[in-house]
């Protein structure tokens, strides 16, 4: 979600995953537009995700439950599996050393570009820029067989309904098809004593040529009849499919199968990025560079492109039924289209910033929302129109909270360990702490660490603050009166909603 949205999947019971260059991995509820739920475990920017749900036993329940995994493939080389229901970290297959959960296995050696589970959901294919395909053990996290073949980078790959098969596509410009029944590894030779002679052992079924430029995705129909690539030069290619007992031959003979397009679409301007076959094999719908939605039969005829995004569009997913498709452009919305005429129907989300907290005050008039380019937004909840945008710093505001007394006002934490108090009316700034900030009055040695957590006590008069410097305080009056010794009186019991809040805060209590 946010800005720069990477992959985008649809989830059932109206749901969907994205991923994106924040990496962030989340859960959003496409009738409602909301946003459920929001994980993050990758050190590099997230590339592609995929969900499965599989029925397992339960020894508790004794029972059989519904479980939905996540995989995700990042930059840094990783790939992840994770419980959607708690967003759990279950497996961490290659990346850097010490989040390897494979021990068998070192991983890919370049990003990972894309992930597919087989049909049954025990198995997670890989592809990277490593130039290899591997497998994985759902439940293990283990490293089950390892494919070579392509001359370039891995973009996409994909299962195929029998679990048979996997398509892969790549930068070398061919797409290649895969036996899982194989053991995999580098291509084998053998003596041919018909032939008389050493010929190699093919590790690919079929290869399909015929693309001028590099693909940057490709995907097998649930029928299994067609291949359908979108290419960097703007050209869809639909190529048959149907594997035959001479081709399996052949491969074993080391003879290589070379498959060239049945159809060759052209109507998008820039690199296709992303291709989607509905589950009933009958339509295709593709996006790119150009931000358009087109939709297409497998026999060639399109629908009139649909101007779906103002900038690329890098993700597409059909509904489990086929009758919708949703995007994921590059400028941070989603958008659900009509899945046979591409007709828009909604759009899902649209950010500009990414929110990182948000708070309703006690009224539930007005809702804040603190955003990573620093600015404090208060809106109207029943006119949902912005009514105060006032920025903080250059650094990110992490929490906030409203007060519980008169005039709710606003407290906010942000990156650079310093709390500010905020009149929710005007967005004027009444107060700043250094909360958890080391030598605040040196600019040469000052350093502030993140607040991450700040809340109101229900007696509205202290407030407590949480930060990555380890240390939680709590945060009260301070008075400058003294008794007749002249030591200080305890703190006044003054509600830090008045008009005069936030002033003389700073005495504290380390926790």
């Amino acid at each position: 979600g946010g800005q720069n949205v990477r992959g985008v999947i649809t989830s059932s019971d109206w749901m969907a995953v994205t991923s994106g260059r924040d990496k962030y991995i989340k859960l959003w509820d496409l009738e409602s537009s909301r946003e459920l739920r929001s994980y993050r475990g990758h050190v590099g920017r997230v590339k592609c995700v995929a969900t499965k749900v599989r029925s397992e036993y339960d020894e508790e329940q004794e029972d059989l439950v519904r479980k939905t995994y996540i995989a995700t493939g990042s930059w840094d080389r990783s790939c992840m599996i994770w419980d959607l229901d708690t967003g759990e970290v279950l497996h961490v297959m290659g990346g850097p050393t010490h989040v390897n959960t494979s021990p068998n296995s070192e991983g890919h050696a370049n990003a990972v570009t894309d992930v597919s589970f087989s049909p049954d959901g025990s198995v997670l294919c890989t592809g990277s820029d490593d130039e290899t395909i591997r497998l994985w053990n759902v439940l293990t996290g283990e490293e089950i067989k390892c494919y070579k073949g392509h001359d370039q980078g891995i973009t996409s790959v994909d299962y195929a309904s029998n679990g048979e098969f996997i398509l892969s596509a790549s930068v070398d410009g061919t797409l290649k098809l895969w036996d899982t029944s194989e053991p995999g590894g580098d291509t084998k030779s053998f003596f041919d004593s018909e032939r008389n002679q050493w010929v190699k052992l093919r590790s690919e079924v079929a290869t399909f040529v015929g693309n001028i430029d590099r693909v940057y995705d490709g995907r097998l129909s649930t029928d299994m009849r067609s291949v359908v690539s979108g290419c960097r030069d703007g050209t869809v290619r639909i190529y048959s499919a149907e594997v035959t007992a001479g081709m399996r031959e052949d491969r074993r003979k080391g003879v290589f199968v070379a498959i060239s397009p049945r159809i060759t679409l052209y109507g998008h301007i820039g690199a296709v990025h992303s291709v989607a076959i509905s589950p009933d094999s009958w339509r295709v719908s593709t996006a790119g560079d150009d931000g358009c939605v087109r939709i297409w039969d497998l026999g060639g005829t399109g629908t009139p492109e649909k101007q779906g995004h103002s900038e690329a569009c890098l993700g597409i997913s059909y509904f489990p039924y086929g009758d919708k498709v949703l995007t994921c452009g590059e400028e941070g919305t989603l958008k659900i289209w009509d899945g046979k005429e591409g007709l828009f129907e909604k759009q899902v989300i649209q950010r500009e910033e990414r929110f990182l907290a948000c708070a309703c005050d006690p009224s539930g008039q007005r809702g804040a929302v603190a955003c990573d380019d620093g600015v404090l937004r208060i809106y109207s909840i029943d006119r949902a129109q912005v009514l105060v945008t006032q920025r903080h710093s250059l650094k990110k505001l992490l929490c906030l909270c409203f007060s519980h007394g008169a005039g709710y006002n606003i407290c906010t934490g942000a990156e650079d360990g310093t709390i500010k108090f905020w009149n929710s009316l005007t967005g004027e700034i009444k107060c700043t702490i250094d909360a958890h900030v080391s030598n605040p009055t040196s600019r040469a040695s000052r350093q502030g660490r993140p607040v991450n957590s700040v809340s109101y006590h229900p007696d509205n008069f202290r407030l407590v603050s949480g930060s990555s410097d380890t240390t939680v305080k709590l945060w009260y009056r301070k008075s400058d009166a003294v008794d007749k010794k002249g030591r200080p009186l305890p703190p006044r019991r003054v509600p830090l909603a008045d008009e005069d809040e936030g002033e003389g805060m700073g005495e504290e209590e380390r926790m």
